[in-house]
């Protein structure tokens, strides 16, 4: 509850952040869990940047073989390390992770309907990871310690 007391401020200095350096306009409305849906129940798997993006390319290869694949990130070296690790998988898709708010949390399950969520090395989003257990949908860290 108190997440949403402070989220105008928040809001406010996202919109300063994108005033300031233009690159992180890449993937606003996706940050407050407004993105397209995606065919299929996906794998969502979220790594945070490039390091977990690296960690991840064997597991993302073998999985988009049986299931579509969301990988989710936060930064936007990220989203350009995804760019060239899986740009010709077309059942390998790319969004920015929504910001670990209920109602972004919520729509973003309700848009991707993912069959299950796994979090690499320590990203953990508690909001995430609650709103997915409220839906029954199973949450793994891989490559975690």
């Amino acid at each position: 509850m108190m997440v949403y007391m402070i989220l105008p401020f928040g809001l406010m200095g996202h919109l300063l952040l994108v005033w300031r350096r233009p690159e992180f306009r890449q993937g606003f409305w996706q940050r407050y869990g407004i993105l397209k849906p995606m065919f299929g129940q996906p794998i969502l798997i979220h790594a945070a940047s490039v390091g977990e993006l690296n960690a991840i390319a064997p597991l993302v290869q073998q999985l988009r073989l049986d299931w579509p694949v969301l990988v989710t990130t936060t930064s936007v070296t990220g989203a350009a390390r995804f760019k060239q690790l899986f740009t010709d998988m077309p059942q390998v898709e790319h969004r920015f992770l929504p910001f670990d708010i209920g109602f972004a949390n919520r729509r973003l399950l309700k848009r991707i309907q993912p069959r299950a969520l796994l979090l690499v090395e320590t990203e953990l989003w508690p909001g995430l990871i609650a709103a997915c257990h409220q839906r029954s949908i199973p949450v793994w860290l891989i490559n975690g310690r």
